[in-house]
C-alpha cells in the first residue's frame, strides 16, 4: 500500500458479506479476472449500527492520515461470528492500510476497533487474537516450509508442546507434504502462498485477515482452502 499522493479517496471502498458456507461454495474467478461481486455497502455513506455484544468485530469511525492526506475517512462496519467480509476497491484505495490497522501494525489517526466487546484500538498485534496473510508472503528465506509454519507456535510457550504435531497436520491439509523440508526459493509462487496461509491458520486465530492471499493459486487449490 503506497502512502503517497497517488492514493485513491476511500469512498471507493466497498464491502461484500457472506457466510462461511457461501464463501466455500462460491466459484473462484478465473486467473486475471477483474469481475467484482455484488456490493452490499458503500462507505462512508452507509448507516451502520454501532458495536454491540453480538458482533465479533466492530470498526467505528476509523480514519487515517499520511502526511496530512486522509486515506481512510470515517470507516465503520460490523462483522458477526462466522461471517466473511470482503473489502473491494481499486489499487491504492486503502484496503491494505485498513488491514494493517485492524491487525495492530498501524495505529489509526482516530476511531475505535472493538473485538468481542473490548476496545483493542491501542493493543499490540500480539494481544489481538488475529492473524494476517500478506500479499507478499513474508516467508523466512533461511527456514524450510516446516520451520516457517512451526515458528509462530514455537515462540508461544502455551503452544510449544503441540507445535510439531499441529505443523505436520497443517502441512498435510495444505497439500505441502512433499515440500515440507524445502526452502522458500525452491517453491513456486503458489506453493509459497500456501505456506504463508498455513502459517497463519496453524495459530487458529479468532479472526483471519487476508490481503489478496489467493492470487497465485489455481482454482482447485483456492476452493480447497476455502473449505
Amino acid at each position: 500500500m503506497r502512502a503517497d499522493a497517488g492514493v485513491v479517496p476511500c469512498k471507493f471502498l466497498a464491502w461484500q458479506r457472506e457466510t462461511a458456507p457461501q464463501a466455500a461454495s462460491r466459484p473462484a474467478p478465473l486467473q486475471g479476472s477483474h469481475r467484482i461481486p455484488k456490493v452490499r455497502y458503500w462507505l462512508p455513506a452507509a448507516k451502520i449500527k454501532m458495536a454491540d455484544n453480538k458482533n465479533k468485530l466492530s470498526v467505528i469511525s476509523v480514519f487515517h492520515e499520511f502526511e496530512k492526506k486522509r486515506v481512510l475517512d470515517n470507516i465503520s462496519f460490523n462483522v458477526s461470528e462466522g461471517e466473511f467480509l470482503s473489502i473491494l476497491g481499486p489499487s491504492g484505495c486503502g484496503k491494505t492500510t485498513l488491514l494493517r490497522i485492524l491487525i495492530g501494525l498501524l495505529q489509526p489517526s482516530g476511531g475505535q476497533i472493538i473485538k468481542d466487546g473490548l476496545d483493542i484500538t491501542a493493543k499490540p498485534a500480539s494481544e489481538r487474537g488475529m492473524g494476517i496473510v500478506f500479499q507478499n508472503y513474508a516467508l523466512f528465506e533461511n527456514m524450510t516450509v516446516f520451520g516457517n509454519i512451526e515458528y509462530a507456535l514455537k515462540i508461544k510457550k502455551s503452544e510449544k508442546n503441540s507445535a510439531k504435531a499441529r505443523t505436520e497436520s497443517m502441512i498435510r491439509h495444505m497439500g505441502l507434504s512433499e515440500h515440507a523440508f524445502k526452502k522458500p526459493h525452491e517453491l513456486s509462487g503458489g506453493q509459497q502462498q500456501r505456506v504463508a496461509i498455513a502459517r497463519t491458520l496453524v495459530l487458529n486465530p479468532d479472526i483471519i485477515l487476508f490481503d489478496e492471499p489467493m492470487s497465485a493459486l489455481d482454482v482447485a487449490t483456492r476452493l480447497m482452502i476455502r473449505k
